[in-house]
């Protein structure tokens, strides 16, 4: 199993897209990035399992909420970037 991991710059971003997936009831954990994420600037991830990714994409661009990048969080730790299966 895998998580996607929505990145943002800023809490108060990253507290809106969780906003907007709770209200679509998906379920959602707003965390500090990890390592690998946080290395290439972000500071927040809001994380879905592997199967409300898609739908976790389409409702934040639909509603304007403005995510850096999309990563992928194995199990294992492995972190990698998504997005490309996404779209």
């Amino acid at each position: 199993m895998f998580w996607y991991d929505f990145s943002f710059r800023s809490l108060t971003a990253a507290q809106d897209g969780r906003s907007v997936l709770e209200h679509a009831g998906i379920g959602v954990e707003l965390l500090r990035a990890p390592q690998a994420i946080s290395e290439q600037g972000c500071g927040y991830v809001v994380e879905t399992a592997d199967f409300d990714g898609a739908d976790a994409l389409t409702l934040f661009l639909s509603s304007g909420v403005r995510f850096r990048r999309v990563f992928r969080q194995f199990d294992n730790g492995f972190v990698e970037e998504a997005g490309h299966d996404l779209f």
